[in-house]
């Protein structure tokens, strides 16, 4: 399994890999009675290409990957599509007969399909990159202007800023608005959003949303992981509750999970004006929740557990929600700014193992995306983090693994981290 330029019709070229030398290739034996999945991704100057022996398409059973930053050729853009011929074997003797494979179920597309998602609204618009985001607006389902003049979707300074007004009919209930990604249907998912700034004036939740079903005035349901300012004088300095919540019937039956959790204490206070980083994480009915206070997303202000013991909604859209606390009398306006979503089907996580003496980290190949490995002498803002190259990556067994180069008793600190391009 190789990564290979192809120029001339039938010559094919090596790629250089991210270090200068020629890219990696996997010796890989596939079986013609079996069937396969091929899988070819790019992300700027990074290629990446991956096999699947069906029906699994979680665990590949090789990974290849190729940079061609500094190639003398490179193609940036073009068609894609499938194709066979014969090649020579080591001897550069050209194999005989046709060139003959069968394919089926291709699919190609700019982004990965129904794996990460990211938006960071610098362009103003919640429509790009595609699908666009879907606006929900209940409330304008049953409640015409001018006595409810709508909610409103705008962007400041590169935010994405949801607000919903006060419906002149009190039976309309308290005023809500979400915002949600029905491209893709989610069951395991690690969703991120930071929120930038608030009404601290009254009590509203804000959060994400998760597994929605059903979108529509009194039918919404799924699951919430929300932050409100508490039921004390208004503005809070000092109180706030954050909850993930089980939610049917557009929230007019509300249960909050944590509590299958003993011991655990939702209380925290968020301070408007500092920006922080909400994560929800769902593993099947397992749900965690964190709060991070940036520019630090190492380590969580607050962390929560929970349990759906009900198993009630195993999937469904994602997307940010905003509401006036039901509780809240009279109703209010309200409204929250979000930035920087981001969805997909797992966290990227990095293991150790020190037992051979040199440092071994690894991850899984299966990361939806393409992640690359980084490393730092130093942590905090001054950090300088560097590539590891695709040369000093191992693939073996569905993990990708790097060993430092010298024994962890001869080493200075060395922190790694993945990020994804």
């Amino acid at each position: 399994m190789q990564i290979a330029r192809l120029q001339d019709d039938t010559q094919t070229r090596d790629i250089h890999g991210s270090s200068g030398t020629t890219a990696e290739v996997h010796a890989v034996n596939l079986d013609p009675s079996n069937k396969y999945r091929f899988v070819f991704m790019a992300k700027g100057t990074h290629l990446e290409g991956r096999i699947y022996q069906l029906p699994d398409v979680h665990t590949p059973i090789a990974v290849v990957s190729a940079n061609t930053a500094g190639d003398s050729i490179q193609h940036a853009s073009g068609k894609c599509g499938v194709f066979a011929f014969n090649v020579a074997d080591e001897f550069s003797i050209d194999f005989a007969g046709p060139a003959d494979a069968t394919f089926d179920n291709y699919f190609a597309t700019s982004e990965a399909p129904d794996t990460s998602f990211t938006d960071d609204f610098n362009d103003g618009n919640d429509n790009a990159p595609l699908p666009t985001w879907i606006r929900e607006d209940t409330i304008a389902a049953a409640i015409p202007a001018p006595c409810y003049p709508g909610a409103t979707f705008t962007f400041p300074s590169g935010g994405y800023r949801l607000f919903s007004p006060v419906p002149c009919d009190p039976g309309a209930g308290s005023p809500r608005v979400s915002s949600l990604r029905t491209g893709s249907v989610w069951s395991d998912f690690y969703i991120s959003v930071d929120v930038l700034n608030w009404d601290n004036t009254i009590r509203e939740l804000f959060g994400i949303a998760a597994r929605i079903n059903t979108p529509g005035l009194g039918t919404t349901a799924g699951y919430l992981l929300t932050w409100e300012e508490g039921g004390a004088a208004l503005p809070n300095t000092t109180g706030g509750d954050f909850d993930l919540l089980r939610i049917q019937a557009e929230g007019s039956t509300a249960t909050q999970m944590e509590g299958s959790i003993p011991g655990q204490n939702s209380g925290i206070h968020l301070t408007n004006g500092v920006s922080y980083r909400f994560v929800y994480i769902a593993k099947g009915f397992n749900f965690e929740a964190r709060i991070y206070q940036l520019p630090d997303t190492t380590t969580p202000v607050k962390r929560l557990f929970a349990i759906d013991t009900s198993a009630m909604f195993p999937d469904g859209y994602v997307g940010v929600i905003v509401a006036d606390h039901p509780s809240d009398s009279p109703p209010h306006a309200c409204w929250a700014t979000f930035d920087n979503f981001y969805v997909a089907a797992a966290e990227p996580r990095l293991t150790f193992d020190g037992s051979s003496g040199s440092a071994v980290v690894s991850w899984s190949a299966s990361l939806d995306g393409i992640w690359i490995l980084e490393a730092s002498p130093t942590l905090g803002l001054g950090a300088v983090w560097g590539e590891i190259t695709a040369d000093q990556i191992t693939f073996l067994s569905g993990q990708r693994s790097h060993t430092a180069a010298s024994p962890m008793v001869s080493n200075a600190d060395t922190y790694y981290r993945l990020r994804k391009l």
